[in-house]
């Protein structure tokens, strides 16, 4: 198997659940019941177009106070824009018998909002960083937990391909259209996809790992439809050249490296002639596309309705006169579809996904034939059910018309030849807004192609998209070379330090990059500079401050400025130390100690706060917070220097408390408390012993 590739997942939204852009108000208006919000959203005029165009306009007014009698607004205005911005997006079907990977074009889209507040004085108008949205969607109660997270943590951590099928080696026919759905969301981008399988034969030998399907131009924030069916992966000819069978196989996707991107999945052979299988490939809630093997029994049923006129007899009328006629005929095929025994309760949980599929299609040799699910409700799995199946109906999307039996048709050319013929030309943007030198065309207009260039009347202009008929590819051109608005470069510390540094060395914040250039615009400077600073916030993460951030060897010897009177303190470990004072009058009086909390003062902080600054005052103490019978060391180091240690063990309070430091012998030992002077740096370290 191939390593895992190291790589981190970016982030998107799902435009089918609810999808929150907050606008808020200017600070120092108190009550803003009067107030309008305005919310723009802006779209790609095509598909990888950098020139983006408005596609709606929102208004709304602010939820009035919570707390009755309170003229505060905290809110702003809340715009759900999930409906709006459902319909942007599009799924391509795959096709039954592909051997390539193909990519969804329209499964996720980049959209920015412009938001301001009417009236106020001054401006309020801004614009919101580039954000991607893909049509799939979560269970409600689950997306309440996930929501963005599932995408920047779920997929990072599980290689998910975007379908909630169950992993556990699902059987398959030869003859089964097979699909999963990769979403490209990563730093670094792939730079191919390889469609990588393990093969085991019915005598127990395997294959090495073979590279079935490559895909060699790779663009980020899309989705693919990778084919990993029996046919579509040649296992046929693989069976013929070995003179072998095949009992199952494993697939999973690589990069240009071989290092692995995705999970594994296994797919068994069935071995045996199966009756009344049938196929359904449908959308899944990811905006992915699966394939379901029905082995139940499928009833089909034909109703028609028939339009009738009534007309006199005449005087001399004959036996085959007509009194009743029938002038046409339409009618409606329902499919009854038993799905069968499902393998375990988790596949007849899956089901369920049936229900939400907006486009579901039959296998037939004609190709896939479009369905419309029409009942309205199943049962779910009962709490004891681990094995059973579903009915489900469905009527195919196109009205009925007649009867015939004619062979799968050949591909006939019209009378008089046309071409779909391109139109609107711009430049092709990569998903960092640079321009990639080619030249695409939004639309195409469907033309005869006689040398007249007439347009076909009646047929309506369509997008030049990936995937569809008639599409017409980019091409190279100079014109494209040179993005208007290139990103600043950013170079600063992340807010995140390394957690994984052994002690007694503690981690640092790493120094995040974004180098100049490395995002484009096609419309303003400031848009180039929103992209790259959404791309430092996306690597300002923990896990990446633990991968690259760097452990300091002698944390003490810190430097930092401190304000004239005051010392400074620091930690390796705030949550399990602080500092405080007592006054004159025997009262606690600064720092962070949990005894401090919801008091106010200039000195009083958070617990677990870090790097502050006191005043140069004696009463000075520590505490240790730890469990109970666990032995500790702490070390208070001075200006680098170690000043004080001490070795103890938690008794059942869990926590202990010291001076922050006493001359030799302490009080009570002949020592004198010591006092920090002014630009002291203090630096305790606490270790388990």
């Amino acid at each position: 198997m191939d390593y895992l590739a190291p790589s981190q997942t970016l982030p998107l939204r799902f435009a089918g659940n609810q999808l929150i852009v907050n606008v808020e108000a200017p600070e120092e208006i108190a009550n803003r019941a009067e107030l309008l919000y305005r919310l723009d959203i802006y779209k790609p005029k095509a598909f990888r177009s950098g020139i983006y165009e408005l596609y709606q306009s929102m208004r709304g007014r602010e939820l009035p106070p919570r707390v009755e009698g309170a003229t505060i607004y905290l809110e702003g205005c809340n715009f759900d824009i999930n409906e709006f911005v459902w319909s942007l997006l599009e799924l391509s079907p795959p096709e039954a018998l592909q051997k390539n990977i193909t990519q969804q074009p329209l499964a996720v889209m980049p959209i920015y909002y412009k938001t301001w507040v009417d009236p106020v004085g001054t401006t309020t108008e801004q614009t919101s960083a580039i954000e991607y949205i893909l049509r799939g969607k979560l269970n409600e109660e689950q997306f309440a937990g996930w929501q963005d997270a599932f995408f920047s943590q779920h997929l990072s951590d599980t290689r998910q391909f975007l379908t909630w099928q169950p992993n556990d080696a699902k059987l398959i026919e030869k003859t089964q259209p097979e699909f999963l759905s990769f979403l490209v969301h990563h730093n670094p981008v792939p730079l191919a996809l390889k469609v990588r399988v393990v093969i085991t034969y019915t005598d127990g030998t395997s294959s090495s790992t073979l590279t079935r399907i490559s895909l060699n131009t790779v663009d980020n924030y899309s989705l693919y439809t990778v084919p990993v069916g029996f046919q579509a992966l040649s296992l046929d000819e693989i069976e013929v050249t070995t003179s072998k069978e095949i009992h199952s196989y494993v697939v999973w996707l690589s990069d240009e490296n071989n290092y692995r991107l995705t999970e594994e999945r296994k797919y068994i052979v069935n071995p045996e002639y199966t009756h009344h299988v049938r196929f359904l490939v449908f959308n899944n809630s990811l905006g992915g596309w699966d394939t379901l093997r029905i082995h139940g029994v499928v009833q089909e049923q034909l109703s028609t309705v028939s339009t009738t006129f009534q007309r006199q007899l005449t005087a001399n009328y004959k036996v085959d006169s007509e009194e009743l006629l029938i002038t046409n005929i339409t009618g409606d095929r329902v499919l009854t579809i038993n799905t069968g025994y499902q393998p375990d309760r988790d596949w007849l949980k899956y089901l369920e996904e049936l229900m939400w599929a907006e486009k579901v299609y039959l296998v037939t040799e004609e190709g896939l034939v479009p369905l419309v699910r029409t009942n309205p409700s199943i049962d779910l799995p009962e709490d004891d059910e681990d094995y059973g199946g579903r009915t489900f109906t469905f009527k195919r999307a196109k009205e009925a018309k007649a009867f015939s039996s004619l062979p799968v048709a050949p591909n006939n050319n019209s009378t008089r030849p046309t071409q779909w013929v391109p139109i609107e030309p711009y430049c092709l943007i990569n998903a960092n807004g640079i321009r990639t030198g080619q030249r695409a065309f939004s639309r195409l207009e469907l033309r005869y192609s006689d040398g007249l260039q007439e347009r076909v009347k009646g047929v309506a202009r369509k997008t030049n998209v990936p995937g569809t008929f008639g599409y017409v590819p980019s091409f190279a051109s100079e014109d494209c070379n040179t993005t208007p608005y290139l990103s600043v470069g950013i170079t600063k510390l992340g807010t995140y330090k390394n957690n994984t540094c052994p002690s007694p060395q503690v981690g640092g914040a790493p120094t995040i990059t974004i180098a100049a250039g490395t995002y484009g615009s096609e419309e303003s400077q400031a848009q180039a500079d929103a992209r790259a600073v959404a791309a430092w916030n996306a690597l300002n993460t923990q896990a990446y401050a633990d991968q690259y951030g760097p452990c300091i060897t002698a944390p003490w010897n810190y430097s930092v400025s401190v304000p004239a009177g005051h010392f400074h303190y620091r930690s390796n470990a705030p949550s399990r130390i602080g500092l405080y004072h007592y006054n004159s009058s025997g009262q606690l009086d600064k720092g962070n100690h949990l005894w401090l909390q919801g008091q106010t003062g200039t000195y009083i902080f958070p617990t677990s706060s870090n790097d502050l600054d006191f005043p140069v005052e004696i009463g000075w103490y520590f505490y240790v917070y730890g469990t109970p019978g666990s032995s500790y060391r702490a070390r208070v180091y001075l200006n680098g220097t170690l000043k004080k240690e001490v070795n103890s063990t938690f008794d059942s309070s869990g926590q202990e408390n010291h001076y922050l430091f006493d001359e030799a012998g302490g009080p009570g030992g002949g020592g004198v408390l010591y006092s920090p002077a002014a630009l002291d740096k203090f630096y305790i370290l606490v270790e388990a012993i």
